[in-house]
């Protein structure tokens, strides 16, 4: 027995023949050709087949265009950064076990030398993700693009992030200077340009750049070192725009810690100080440490005469109930003034 013919098959117009546009390209004819029937199926004398049938313009308009080749081109780049950028987030926020898979996947699609030195380069606007930040994600991607074009040199690797974005440098050979003051130097001129440009408001951008690490599967460790000098140079005046990890000193262990670290390491006689006289005596206690207790010293600092720094020194003494002549109690006055600045300046509001 003959199967029963679908009579829908009337109106799809691809299992009859072949289509042709018309003149005016406002709808599509398609007209029967030399179809072979399978000998099982037997079409019934009452249905006719239709020579013509029209189909609707948004079927025609709905077929997707074939992909130049230079579109096939860009596709494919894009695929491949994207595989990329996915690499790199994983180098520097993955686990140990991810991070050298990572980096060696990115080593075997030469998107970084074999056997290189890497350096991490930091660009951000704010201190703090409470603050306002004035370089949006994408105006970060668009200044980590440009300065890896700007610098010219294969292998540097980027990632653009919601309140930063960050540059994987390859070292150069021993004895290369870098050109036009380095890649970070490069990296903070396009974006204090894309951040005057878009009229951006809060704090103006900084760059902070790690240590070296023997190679890319360490660069996370540099990552952390950038995050921290760009937090500090974004944040103390003393280091902006731009801070390297290794010129930071003590501000380097203290960059690491968030707010609630730093309150813990503000001792009560600090807290004390700042509030005597707007903090005259805590500038005064700062500048005898920074200076090693010598006197002469410091008070050319202040200008002051040596009697009246004497007489703050005595206050000083007084108030803390620690001896400035007592090797511990500086040590730990002094770490404490230094953890104060920086949670100042890290709760600060940011500028307009």
């Amino acid at each position: 027995m003959s199967p029963p013919f679908d009579r829908q098959a009337e109106d799809r117009p691809s299992s009859l023949g072949s289509t042709a546009m018309d003149g005016d390209g406002s709808s599509t004819s398609v007209r029967t050709s030399a179809a072979t029937v399978p000998d099982e199926v037997t079409v019934p004398a009452e249905v006719t087949v239709l020579d013509e049938v029209t189909v609707p313009d948004e079927i025609v308009l709905d077929q997707p265009a074939p992909a130049s080749r230079q579109e096939r081109v860009r596709r494919t780049v894009e695929r491949i950064q994207r595989l990329h950028e996915r690499d790199v987030r994983t180098l520097l926020l993955g686990d140990r076990e991810s991070r050298h898979q990572s980096a060696a996947d990115l080593i075997d699609d030469n998107a970084y030398p074999v056997g290189v030195p890497v350096t991490a380069v930091v660009v951000m606007a704010g201190a703090d993700d409470s603050h306002v930040n004035g370089l949006t994600a994408d105006l970060i991607h668009q200044v980590l693009r440009r300065s890896v074009r700007r610098a010219d040199r294969a292998g540097i690797l980027h990632l653009p992030r919601r309140t930063h974005g960050v540059l994987l440098v390859p070292s150069l050979a021993p004895g290369t200077e870098e050109p036009d003051g380095g890649v970070a130097r490069q990296l903070l001129e396009e974006a204090t340009a894309r951040w005057a440009e878009a009229g951006a408001i809060g704090d103006p951008p900084s760059v902070g750049v790690g240590a070296e690490r023997r190679n890319l599967s360490c660069a996370v460790y540099s990552y952390r070192q950038a995050m921290g000098a760009a937090r500090i140079a974004g944040t103390m005046p003393a280091f902006a725009p731009l801070a390297s990890w290794g010129d930071l000193g003590v501000f380097g262990m203290l960059s690491g810690l968030g707010p609630d670290q730093l309150s813990a390491m503000v001792p009560k006689a600090i807290r004390a100080l700042q509030r005597i006289e707007d903090g005259v005596l805590l500038d005064t206690l700062e500048a005898f440490l920074d200076n090693s207790g010598q006197v002469k010293a410091t008070a050319s600092t202040l200008y002051l005469h040596r009697a009246s720094l004497y007489q703050r020194i005595r206050r000083i003494e007084e108030i803390t109930g620690m001896r400035l002549d007592d090797g511990q109690a500086r040590l730990h006055l002094h770490l404490g003034v230094k953890a104060a600045r920086v949670l100042q300046a890290m709760t600060r509001p940011p500028q307009a």
